[in-house]
């Protein structure tokens, strides 16, 4: 009989303990559950809407603010893309100088670009528009792109072709009160 008594004491605790764990983790549950609700945002119904900028031009997106510190392009031209393409294969590094100046921030350049002269005895090299492709993936608050350009490239020397080859290179592009400049290379 003293067996019995150990077994029914011991099914008693056994209940007792499993009802007390299942309150911790329920407790544990409920307060999670309550940390989470309370962090994450909810909207009051009795606060105005948020305010937005009139917008600058009809069609012009009106859910986004309007930034004084930005051009009001989406995104940089197709042009403005070629135009770096062709200041970035230019052999000649004074002739570069002159075509980033144009489509490329200070820091960019600071970077990239080298002036070391580079015997080219008189190569050019042409960017293919018609072959070439590029693809733009556009930041939600228009302040910077990038631009993943595939190009196709031809090099003379005395009017004469020397070699056509390809290049793909990637390019963060943002957007200032002067219009979209090249800041980096993507590596």
């Amino acid at each position: 009989m003293s067996s019995e008594g150990n077994e029914s004491r011991f099914n008693g605790s056994f209940f007792r303990i499993c009802f007390m764990v299942i309150g911790v983790v329920g407790l544990a549950a409920i307060c999670v559950w309550v940390t989470i609700n309370n962090s994450s945002p909810q909207k009051d119904v009795s606060s105005p809407p948020s305010a937005t900028s009139s917008p600058s031009r009809p069609g012009h997106d009106e859910t986004r603010d309007v930034n004084e510190d930005i051009s009001d392009t989406d995104q940089p031209s197709a042009d403005e893309i070629w135009e770096f393409e062709t200041a970035y294969s230019t052999a000649d590094p004074g002739e570069q100088l002159k075509l980033l100046k144009k489509v490329a921030l200070p820091q960019y350049i600071d970077t990239e670009y080298s002036a070391v002269t580079v015997d080219v005895n008189e190569l050019v090299v042409q960017v293919d528009r018609k072959t070439s492709s590029f693809s733009v993936q556009k930041d939600i608050e228009n302040a910077y792109c990038y631009v993943t350009s595939k190009v196709n490239l031809n090099s003379f020397r005395n009017d004469e072709h020397v070699l056509a080859y390809s290049i793909e290179h990637t390019t963060m592009w943002v957007n200032t009160k002067s219009g979209w400049k090249v800041a980096s290379e993507v590596r």
